[in-house]
């Protein structure tokens, strides 16, 4: 009655509906019957079901939205709404000032989040400096999200999948990169509290890597700069520690 298009084949780990035109991978219906009704999906963009049934493939039940976008909608039942929902009936993006949401994401990283120098192998080997804030609430990712927005801070975002069927599905944002971290740390630094002592060791570490260049000016290999090292070391002793007391974890 709903004029739905249930898909009664085999599903994804999501709830989708799912086929596999290749062995190693599954395509998801609802998209297939976007891309054969209206063409290709723009990147970045997600296909959603407007009537709530994730097993829906008629066209017309289906709408192209942002991430943040389907971040906001993944906590209401959307209907043609765009607006970031509430968290515990209180709205998080009401009338607030910058200040006042850049101390509301501090404080969400110090709960929720976690800062860390990670070492990359691939590559021949580099460190790469992370802020990750996860969660279950995709209203929170999305208020996080709007937040760098208009600091102009890149970043990108993740969902993790379900082991289990009664897991809730989880959320997260990622900053990477030296600009992009040392900006938002710069800009949370003021209000942070348990994270404060990651956050002035992750600056010390980017002034030092900034200046830590051969005379042709590449980076000195990871293996030569010692000092870097040691900062690395302390980081993970500083999450080992939010491990045992707090909660804190590291990328």
């Amino acid at each position: 009655m709903s004029g739905c298009w249930l898909w009664t084949g085999a599903r994804s780990n999501e709830g989708h509906g799912a086929f596999f035109p290749e062995r190693a991978c599954h395509r998801q219906a609802h998209r297939i019957s976007w891309e054969l009704e209206r063409g290709a999906i723009p990147p970045g963009m997600h296909v959603v079901q407007v009537c709530g049934f994730r097993l829906c493939v008629n066209p017309v039940h289906l709408r192209l939205l942002s991430r943040v976008e389907t971040l906001a909608r993944a906590s209401t039942n959307w209907q043609g709404n765009t607006a970031i929902p509430s968290i515990n009936g209180t709205s998080i993006i009401a009338e607030k000032t910058i200040d006042h949401r850049i101390a509301w994401l501090a404080g969400i990283i110090d709960g929720e989040g976690s800062i860390g120098i990670n070492f990359i192998v691939q590559g021949g080997g580099s460190f790469r400096f992370a802020v990750k804030i996860g969660a279950t609430d995709p209203a929170m990712i999305a208020e996080a999200a709007a937040i760098a927005d208009i600091c102009g801070i890149k970043y990108f975002l993740t969902q993790y999948q379900k082991v289990r069927a009664t897991e809730r599905m989880c959320y997260g944002i990622v900053f990477t990169g030296m600009d992009r971290v040392e900006a938002l740390l710069r800009a949370i630094f003021p209000y942070l509290i348990t994270k404060r002592a990651h956050a002035e060791l992750a600056l010390r570490a980017l002034a030092h890597r900034r200046r830590s260049r051969t005379p042709g000016g590449r980076w000195f290999p990871r293996g030569r700069d010692r000092e870097f090292v040691d900062f690395v070391k302390q980081m993970r002793e500083l999450n080992r520690r939010g491990r045992r007391g707090t909660h804190t974890d590291e990328i």
